[in-house]
Order: C-alpha cells, then sequence, then structure tokens
C-alpha cells in the first residue's frame, strides 16, 4: 500500500480523466515522457474506466433475472455460480450506506470506515492501494483511494467528510484473504457535525434491508449478462478433475473489472 506523497504532481493524462492514477515523474516535459507516446499514439492498453459502456450496463441491470448456470456435458446439472455473493453478513451496530461502505463509531467525534461485505465479495485480487494520507480532510463524493488490480483500477469515493487521522496498515493482506468473520476497515476519520452527517446513512432492519437489495442488484447485473454472452458453458478443470468455475473466468477478467468498477458507482447501489 502506497500513501499520496506530498509535493507530487499527477500526469496529465489523470487530471484529463483518461486514467485514474498516475503521478508525473519527469516534471511535466511530457514530450520526452514515454508512457505520453504510448498514450499519444493510440497504443495505449485497455483500461478499464476510460472503456465502460455505462449504458449497456445499466440495461443489463433493467432486464435482470436469476437463473441457474447449466453445464453443456450435462444439461441436468446446475451449479450456482453466485454462491460467494449469496452468503449474507450483517452487523446491526454499524451503520452502512454511501455505497458500499460501513461506518463504525470508534469515539464520540471518530468514525473507521470501510467496504461492506458486499463490496469484498466483488473484488479481485489486488495488487497495490494508492490513498491519502493523514492530515488529508475528505470531502464526500470525492477519490480517497484507488484499487489497482493487474487488468485496470477502480477509484473508491469518501462517504462522508472528515479528516484522516489513521490508515489500516494491513489494508492491501486483509482485503486480499477476506474473512467473513471480520470486517476490513480502510481510514478511521475525525467527523464534523456527527449526528447530521449519521443521518445520510442506515442502522439495523433499514441497514439490512438495504443491503440485500444491493446484493440482489450484483447477482442480477451479472446473471443478465452471463444470458446475454450464453446459454450454456462448459466448466473448466483443473488437473484431477477439480472445477475451477468462478464468475470472473465465465464472463472474462476485462468485463467482470467493467462491470463490478459501474456497480461501485451506480447510484442504485446508494442508500440515500
Amino acid at each position: 500500500m502506497q500513501i499520496w506523497p506530498n509535493g507530487e504532481s499527477p500526469c496529465i493524462w489523470m487530471e484529463a480523466g483518461i486514467i485514474d492514477f498516475k503521478l508525473c515523474d519527469r516534471n511535466h516535459t511530457c514530450d520526452d515522457c514515454p508512457f505520453n507516446k504510448i498514450m499519444t499514439n493510440g497504443e495505449h492498453a485497455y483500461h478499464i474506466n476510460h472503456f465502460i459502456n455505462h449504458e449497456e450496463v445499466t440495461a443489463i441491470q433493467e432486464e435482470a433475472s436469476d437463473i441457474g448456470f447449466k453445464y453443456k456435458n450435462d444439461p441436468k446439472k446446475s451449479f450456482d455460480i453466485f454462491e460467494r455473493f449469496r452468503h449474507f453478513t450483517f452487523d446491526p451496530d454499524i451503520y452502512y450506506g454511501n455505497y458500499y461502505w460501513f461506518s463504525e463509531l470508534t469515539e464520540k467525534t471518530k468514525i473507521r470506515i470501510g467496504l461492506n461485505f458486499n463490496a469484498l465479495k466483488m473484488l479481485p485480487p489486488l495488487k497495490e492501494i494508492i490513498i491519502t494520507q493523514p492530515g488529508v480532510t475528505l470531502e464526500k463524493g470525492k477519490p480517497l483511494c484507488w484499487l489497482f488490480t493487474n487488468l485496470g483500477s477502480l477509484s473508491l469515493n469518501a462517504p462522508l467528510n472528515g479528516k484522516v487521522i489513521k490508515i489500516n496498515p494491513k489494508l492491501l493482506s486483509q482485503i486480499n484473504t477476506f474473512n467473513e468473520n471480520h470486517k476490513v476497515w480502510i481510514l478511521e476519520l475525525l467527523i464534523p457535525n456527527m449526528q447530521n452527517q449519521l443521518k445520510t446513512l442506515l442502522k439495523g432492519d433499514k441497514a439490512k434491508q438495504f443491503l440485500m437489495e444491493q446484493q440482489n442488484l450484483i447477482i442480477n447485473t451479472f446473471d443478465t449478462y452471463i444470458k446475454r454472452i450464453s446459454h450454456e458453458t462448459e466448466p473448466t478443470l483443473q488437473d484431477g478433475g477439480m472445477l475451477l468455475f468462478r464468475l470472473e473466468n465465465v464472463i472474462g477478467p476485462q468485463k467482470y473489472l467493467e462491470i463490478i468498477t459501474h456497480l461501485f458507482h451506480d447510484s442504485n447501489s446508494k442508500s440515500r
């Protein structure tokens, strides 16, 4: 995990919104920059946020239906490819909402924020996290960190206003070894106007209902996309005949990252 360094400037391609994150290491002498040459020549690699087709993903959600997944070699056999998403985990003592976040009070003016279990179940393995440093004041709806996979990156926006006072030093390893018995917090914030900000979040039965609806949205979105690309798919086997039948492999890792990027920023995933 890395912290945004003081005094560093963003790359012009980041400022233009084409890439999520890149620091300038050439003092903005772009003519001599190899990265700039690749981008201007149209040879840049697939980058998930630049190529998202939001209309297509929204259409997928609108016609979603929950189906089983059939094997070619045995039509009577079905496999619930969404099994990991159906396991529901909920803590009635903490707050949820503002997309895929949980918020847990540690003191009267302090909150730890982290990704809820719906979010953690979606994330592919991460290779790096770039995160804002302690002392920075976050603005709700503005980026607070960037998650990097082998295929692209995903930015996460702050669910609340507040000043960063602590960062989880084990964040990367905890996300990659996600266990449903443990919450993964990202930042601890000093919160102004605590009671007013808590009014934007949900707790108890309302939070439970919200999380269940969010869970259904995830399943239905992927489910309908699978219906579009294939009615039948043969399972992948490793040596010894074990099934390697993960959702990412069925729809392709690039499309998978594209869809979860959309879900993370879809207003239907927000509580209010």
